[in-house]
């Protein structure tokens, strides 16, 4: 309740145009083990154009590692192979969306979800489409679209 006010209060002023938060959700990297291509999909969101695997941060014994796309997406490189099993920490995608106007250009959102309960992304018009998108990939633990 209180703490809860505070801390969004707090961080409308610490990340002004980004929302980068704690938030009661719980965060799964888990669909990009289990299916790559339906993680990565854009499938039944008609403002989104494109998702694309830039990064991903990952564990290995003591070492925190990272896989990042040479050109294009991550998931280029692994279209006829699974990423390897490895404890996911953090994913960057590249989100294109349809643009609203005939002559203008597409636009971009970089989205950043680390497991348990952080996602960054720019605060706009775009942020409820993101949420949805996270929801019905699965990205977000107990949620089912």
């Amino acid at each position: 309740g209180a703490v809860d006010g505070l801390l969004h209060h707090f961080q409308d002023h610490l990340y002004a145009s980004r929302i980068g938060t704690w938030t009661p959700r719980s965060y799964t990297l888990t669909p990009l083990l289990e299916d790559l291509q339906r993680a990565t999909s854009a499938e039944g969101h008609s403002d989104i154009l494109d998702v694309q695997l830039d990064q991903v941060l990952y564990r290995e014994g003591a070492l925190i590692k990272s896989m990042q796309a040479a050109s294009g997406s991550l998931c280029a490189q692994f279209r006829y192979r699974p990423l390897p099993r490895v404890d996911l920490m953090e994913a960057k995608f590249n989100i294109k969306f349809v643009s609203s106007y005939d002559d203008a250009p597409t636009r971009t959102r970089t989205l950043k979800v680390t497991a348990g309960n952080i996602t960054e992304y720019t605060r706009d018009q775009d942020a409820g489409i993101l949420e949805a998108w996270l929801v019905s990939r699965e990205y977000v633990s107990g949620a089912r679209s």
